[in-house]
Parts: structure tokens; sequence; C-alpha cells
């Protein structure tokens, strides 16, 4: 039951303030609803919008994130010839626009959510940046808005994988498998957490932010990664 809850959390997972000491990340709430994390092992299947509507659903994105302002640092900005647009379930729009800089690593992204009517409904800035093999940075807005602001660390991330916790995640053979596919482990956990903190905190349409911020990641490899460092 923990597995199974941890591997939907964080298959979710893969996109300035304060920072806090560097921490080992604190596991993702329990409490999130059944309902999220079904989506979340789902959201990987998403059909992308493309031609006329896409390219509306991209310039009216484009416009809500000069409005409500982002957080890049000097060196960093939007990969706009990357971005996708993805509908979810329950109708909703989202334009995912990664972040790119020296020190940003694969997920982070803006992301801004529209209804089937193309109206805006809200947007996610999850910001990242590494400062080690091990740790780095992690920071999230919904809606211009702090929500998420720490130091995470991936515990044993570059210890000997041959030697397991008694029960629980191997954070060494995870960030050697996450990191063959280019993904620290620190990010997974981070990012985690922000989908715990904003399904919480706006109830069920926290979730859909949730979604939006990581709709480019990269599932399937983050779920074998977790599978197999499961001990």
């Amino acid at each position: 039951m923990l597995l199974s809850m941890f591997l939907a959390v964080l298959l979710a997972t893969f996109s300035s303030g304060s920072i806090a000491a560097a921490q080992p990340a604190p596991p993702p709430a329990e409490g999130n609803v059944s309902d999220f994390l079904q989506k979340t092992q789902d959201a990987v299947t998403y059909p992308e919008v493309t031609g006329e509507d896409g390219d509306r659903l991209k310039d009216s994105a484009a416009t809500e994130v000069e409005r409500t302002g982002i957080h890049l640092q000097p060196g960093d900005s939007l990969d706009v010839a990357s971005q996708m647009v993805k509908v979810v379930p329950e109708g909703t729009y989202v334009v995912s626009i990664p972040i790119r800089g020296p020190t940003v690593p694969h997920g982070a992204s803006v992301a801004v959510l529209f209804d089937s009517d193309f109206v805006r409904t809200g947007m996610i800035e999850n910001q990242l940046h590494t400062i080690s093999d091990t740790s780095g940075t992690v920071q999230s807005w919904v809606d211009g808005e702090l929500i998420y602001d720490e130091t995470v660390t991936a515990e044993n991330a570059s210890g000997d994988d041959s030697d397991p916790q008694a029960r629980g995640m191997n954070w060494g053979k995870l960030n050697n498998c996450l990191a063959s596919a280019g993904v620290p482990a620190w990010v997974a956990a981070g990012l985690s957490n922000i989908c715990a903190i904003a399904c919480l905190l706006t109830a069920g349409a926290g979730c859909v932010i949730c979604i939006a911020g990581v709709i480019g990641f990269s599932g399937g490899v983050v779920y074998a990664c977790v599978e197999r460092s499961w001990e």
C-alpha cells in the first residue's frame, strides 16, 4: 500500500524566496485523495492538442504568463519552442512550458490551465535549481503565490546501492537509476511534495494544478526506477 502511494505520487512529479536549510525531503503526504493518485498514474497518457486550438491556447498562455509574471533567475528562460498543450479527462486544457537554464534540471516548468471554453483557470510555476548531484532548491507558485520553498536532498542519493535500508526507498539505487535517464532523485522528491501540498491546499482543484505543473515529466522512467528501488 505504501509503495503504491509512493509510486503514484512520484509518478506525477515529472517542472525567488528564502531557502530553508538542506534536509532530506519529507515523504509525500498520505492524505491525497485516491482520485488524485489515479490521475497521476494516467497523466502521461493525456492527449496532446495541436492545430488551431493548440495555437490559440499557446497564445493565451503567453498572455497569462506575462500578466501574472514568473520568477526566472538570471540566465534562465522559457523554452517556448518545446511547449506542449494537453487535455485532461475533466476537460481542462494545460499549456506546459519548460524552463531552461545553466542549473535547471528537467522538470522545471510553467503551466497555464484553461477550461473547455478556453478561459484561464489557474497557473503553476515550478522552479528547480541544482546545488549538487544530490540536492537542489525547489520552489512553486500557484497563481503567483508561493506555496513551497525548500532545499531538497535525496537521502543516500550517492550512496552504495548494495546497502539498502531495512524497509523503504533505497535512495542510492533510485538516484543511480534516475541519473541514467538524466533525472536527479531530488527533483522527483521535491516535486512530489509540491503535488501533495497543492492538492491539500485547494482540495480537488489543486490536484489538477499539480498534474498541470508536471505534465512534461517522463512518468514511465520514474515509475520503473522507483519500483526497482523500493526495498
